[in-house]
């Protein structure tokens, strides 16, 4: 499970539990993921529960794959984020055993959306400060800003040198 996953499930089911809800599918982006599960808007009511979960900071804005709600999705997780809400508030996610994996460009895993995270509370080191899951351009780019700032050998790969600094900034 994801960092803050628990008490975003929590939160979900708090929403969720014993009320209707409304299913919309997305104009322009996919129906279905990788895993077969329906891609939906999840509406309570008056609730967008998916931008409520960005707004309170039990959500990321998974952007690798178009939408017609993505500028509103990153919007509303930077706001969690400046604001220093739910899983980006501090201590919220401890990261001292989040980097124990070699990571490089072309890997999609949950390893490299914690990667991700990290590297997007610098805005220097990650400007785009996408959260997708997938180890591409931007990533590799965002590594290798990092390993520039801490003094590693910039390879834009999460080798042992690498796993090593980002343990020990990220160390709480």
């Amino acid at each position: 499970m994801q960092c803050f996953g628990k008490e975003a499930s929590e939160k979900t089911k708090s929403l969720l539990e014993g009320k209707y809800i409304r299913l919309e599918q997305d104009p322009i982006g996919d129906t279905i993921d990788k895993y077969g599960r329906l891609l939906r808007y999840v509406y309570v009511g008056d609730i967008f529960l998916n931008t409520e979960l960005l707004k309170q900071g039990y959500a990321y804005a998974y952007l690798e794959f178009p939408f017609s709600k993505s500028s509103e999705f990153k919007q509303y997780e930077n706001e969690a984020r400046e604001n220093k809400r739910g899983l980006w508030a501090p201590g919220a996610c401890d990261t001292r055993t989040l980097f124990t994996k070699q990571l490089k460009k072309g890997m999609r895993n949950i390893a490299v959306s914690q990667l991700q995270a990290a590297l997007a509370q610098d805005p220097e080191v990650y400007p785009e400060g996408i959260i997708s899951g997938y180890f591409g351009k931007s990533t590799e780019q965002a590594v290798k800003r990092f390993q520039k700032k801490y003094g590693v050998e910039q390879t834009g790969t999460v080798g042992p040198k690498t796993i090593q600094k980002l343990n020990a900034i990220f160390k709480r």
